[in-house]
């Protein structure tokens, strides 16, 4: 017939209506979860207005963590060898045409010239 034997339930399922669905109805569930959340946004507040321009990523990675190692690398061979690496994309340009290349290379000059690229 339509009527399922309770070993027949998925054992998520049956968690989930025997302890959690009942345990989020209760107002102080609810009243946790809004604490927490509202906590979380707190700390990202704090930790936003502790990040400041410039700052190497070093001090964002955990210490020991092998991206410490990438960024030490990064900074010793390509910084060193390139500078700072800009790159520009014009989709759709025939790059073939001298006044397409001096164009480009305008926009460059004035992409360099600005003083949110040259913040530094």
């Amino acid at each position: 017939g339509s009527m399922r034997r309770a070993e027949d339930e998925p054992i998520a399922k049956r968690i989930f209506r025997v302890y959690y669905a009942p345990l989020l109805t209760k107002w102080w569930a609810k009243l946790l979860v809004l604490c927490l959340f509202a906590a979380g946004i707190a700390v990202s507040a704090v930790g936003i207005t502790r990040l400041t321009y410039g700052q190497p990523f070093t001090d964002l990675a955990p210490d020991g963590s092998y991206l410490q190692d990438v960024d030490e690398v990064r900074r010793e061979t390509y910084d060193t060898a390139l500078g700072t690496n800009i790159a520009v994309y014009f989709r759709g340009l025939d790059l073939s045409e001298p006044d397409v290349q001096g164009k480009v290379l305008t926009a460059l000059g004035l992409e360099l010239a600005s003083e949110k690229v040259n913040a530094s």
